[in-house]
C-alpha cells in the first residue's frame, strides 16, 4: 500500500509545480516577444561512426546551441550497443545531471509529503523513486526496449536498473507543455505543421540534447526520430518517415489530480510504439489496447491522411478530439475554435477541458496567422516564444517537406543569452537526409 501512495504523492505534487502559473499579460495576452534569431541552417557534421551507429553534431556551436544527432540501426540489441559506444564518454555525467534534478524536485515537494514518505526519500533518494516506477511498470514494457537499454548499459558499465529508471522518470515527474497541429485552410498548401513544446524547468539534462533516429532491422517498420537528451530511451516528442508526429502534455495539474493507474506501459514507451505504425487506424488500435498509466494529452498528426488530433487519455478512457469537437467545461474560460487547428496551451486545466487559465496568448498568436499562414517556423518562433512555452526544449515539424525546427535550453556551461529554449536559436533539420543515412560498413 505504501508503495502506491508513494508514487501517487510524487506524481500529484509534481503535477502541481506549474499549476495556475498565470502570466502578466499584454494586449494580446502575451508577456514575451517572438524569437528574433535567424534559423540556423548549416548541415550537421559527422563526428563518429561505430558498428550500427553514426553520430553528428548539429546546431550553432559558437552560441552554445549545438546538439547531437545519432542514428542507430538493426535489432534492439544492435541499436543499444551502438548507442552505448556513441555516448559512453558522457553517460556518467548525464546520470548525475538527472539525479541532481530529481533530488531538487523531491526537496521542493517535501513540505507536502507525509513524514514516513520523507524518511524514505531522505534514506534512498531519487534512484529509489526511479526503481519503484520501473518495477510498477516493467511487465507492460515491450521486450525490445529492455533489450536496447540493457545493451547500452553493458557498454556504459552500468547496472541494468540505472538506465531503465532514467527512461521512466517522466512517469513520476509530470510536465506542462503545449501542442498545436495546423492543417487545411490554416497552413500554406493545406499541409500539416505540428508544434510540441516541453516545459520542464531548467534541468541539467539539457546539457546533452539529442535527436535519436531509429532504423529497425525490419524494413516494414518506419524510421523515426525522437527529440530529447542523452540517456533517455523513452519518447516525448517524435516524428517518423511516414509523415506522423507526436507530442504530449499532462492532463490536469494540482495536488487533487491523479487520474491514473500505477501499473501499465509508461506513456514514453507507448509513444515509441506509435511511431512504429503507419496509419491513424493502427495508432488508435494501439492506444485503445495498451494498458495505460497516468493521464495525458497526446497530440498526433498523420500527414498522408491529413489528420490532426489531440487524444485525452488515462488508465481507462481514450477521448479523441479534432478542431470541430473539443470543448471547455461549464463556466470555464472561453478559447476560440480555430478552423483546421487543434491546440492545447501549457496552463492548468482542472475541470476546464483543454483550457483553465484564462490566458489567451496562445489562441491569439495562432489566430493572427489565419487563414493560411500557420507554419512550423511560425509556430516555433512566434507562438511558442510569445507564450513562453518550451523552456527546456521545443520542436516543430513541416511534415510534408520532412523538416524540423529544434531548440534546446541554455546549457550550464553557457553564460550568455536566454535560458529558455523558446528564446534560443532554432536549428532547421532536414529529416529526409537523416532517413537516407546508411548503416556503417
Amino acid at each position: 500500500m505504501k508503495l502506491s501512495v508513494f508514487l501517487v504523492a510524487i506524481c500529484a505534487v509534481c503535477c502541481s509545480v506549474n499549476a495556475k502559473n498565470l502570466l502578466k499579460v499584454g494586449d494580446d495576452g502575451c508577456s514575451s516577444p517572438p524569437n528574433a534569431f535567424a534559423t540556423f541552417t548549416d548541415a550537421p557534421t559527422l563526428i563518429k561512426t561505430v558498428p550500427n551507429g553514426k553520430l553528428w553534431i548539429a546546431g550553432n556551436q559558437s552560441s552554445g546551441d549545438g546538439f547531437y544527432i545519432a542514428k542507430v540501426f538493426g535489432t534492439p540489441t544492435q541499436q543499444g550497443t551502438a548507442y552505448g559506444l556513441l555516448f559512453k564518454d558522457i553517460a556518467d555525467a548525464q546520470y548525475q545531471n538527472l539525479l541532481n534534478y530529481l533530488e531538487g524536485m523531491i526537496e521542493k515537494a517535501i513540505p507536502s509529503l507525509p513524514a514516513w514518505l520523507v524518511d524514505l526519500v531522505v534514506q534512498y533518494g531519487a534512484p529509489y523513486l526511479l526503481d519503484l516506477t520501473w518495477n510498477m511498470t516493467e511487465a507492460f514494457i515491450p521486450q525490445r526496449y529492455k533489450d536496447e537499454m540493457d545493451a547500452a548499459s553493458a557498454v556504459f558499465g552500468w547496472p541494468v536498473n540505472r538506465l531503465r529508471g532514467i527512461s521512466v522518470f517522466p512517469e513520476a515527474i509530470k510536465m506542462s507543455c503545449s501542442a498545436t497541429i495546423a492543417m487545411g485552410s490554416a497552413t500554406p498548401g493545406g499541409t500539416i505543421h505540428h508544434l510540441r513544446t516541453l516545459d520542464f524547468g531548467q534541468a541539467d539534462i539539457k546539457d546533452f540534447p539529442l535527436v535519436t533516429v531509429y532504423q529497425d532491422a525490419d524494413p516494414t517498420i518506419p524510421q523515426y526520430a525522437k527529440f530529447d537528451w542523452v540517456g533517455f530511451f523513452g519518447a516525448l516528442s517524435s516524428v517518423n518517415d511516414n509523415g506522423q508526429a507526436q507530442g504530449e502534455k499532462v492532463w490536469g495539474e494540482g495536488t487533487s489530480i491523479f487520474n491514473g493507474s500505477l501499473t501499465g506501459e509508461p506513456a514514453t514507451f507507448m509513444y515509441r510504439d506509435l511511431m512504429r505504425v503507419k496509419t491513424q487506424k493502427e495508432a488508435m488500435q494501439l492506444l485503445f489496447s495498451t494498458q495505460k498509466t497516468c493521464s495525458v494529452h497526446t497530440a498526433l498528426s498523420f500527414s498522408n491522411e491529413k489528420i490532426g488530433q489531440i487524444i485525452r487519455m488515462d488508465y481507462k478512457d481514450v477521448d479523441v478530439y479534432d478542431w470541430t469537437n473539443w470543448t471547455n467545461g461549464t463556466d470555464c474560460p472561453s478559447h476560440p475554435t480555430l478552423k483546421d487547428v487543434v491546440y492545447v496551451d501549457k496552463y492548468w486545466q482542472g475541470d476546464c477541458g483543454f483550457f483553465g487559465s484564462g490566458n489567451m496568448c496562445y489562441a491569439n498568436t495562432l489566430q493572427a496567422a489565419l487563414p493560411g499562414n500557420l507554419t512550423a517556423e511560425y509556430l516555433h518562433k512566434v507562438v511558442a516564444a510569445k507564450e513562453d512555452s518550451g523552456d527546456i526544449n521545443l520542436v516543430s515539424f513541416d511534415l510534408a517537406n520532412n523538416l524540423a525546427w529544434f531548440s534546446n535550453g541554455r546549457k550550464t556551461n553557457v553564460t550568455t543569452g536566454a535560458l529558455n529554449a523558446n528564446q534560443r536559436q532554432p536549428t532547421k533539420i532536414d529529416l529526409k537526409a537523416l532517413w537516407a543515412a546508411q548503416n556503417s560498413p
